[in-house]
């Protein structure tokens, strides 16, 4: 059930997301997000125009060096018949957002 909702969710987006007006809407790769906070979120206010990103760098720098000890959490891998799978049901996006199969 969740990967048909998925498949039908972003299948909606996807139609959709054009209609977003210019300056609403920005995408970012979660692996980018983590490699570097600072520039992504720099490209976040930029994008969606939230302001002068300089006056918040200092605060958002202190509150990513507290975060450098966080642990992500790990999930055990899927089974290659249900990436197979997956990389078939969600073809979309995974073509759109360039994802490995």
């Amino acid at each position: 059930m969740i990967i048909a909702t998925y498949r039908r969710l972003y299948a909606a987006f996807f139609e959709q997301v054009s209609r977003i007006p210019p300056g609403r809407y920005h995408e970012l790769k979660y692996e980018d997000l983590v490699a570097s906070p600072l520039s992504e979120l720099e490209s976040i206010y930029r994008a969606l125009d939230l302001g002068e990103f300089e006056t918040r760098r200092a605060a958002l720098e202190t509150y990513a060096a507290a975060k450098t000890t966080y642990r992500r959490n790990q999930f055990p891998e899927f089974s290659t018949k249900m990436r197979a799978r997956l990389a078939d049901e969600w073809r979309q996006s995974f073509d759109a957002w360039d994802y490995p199969r």
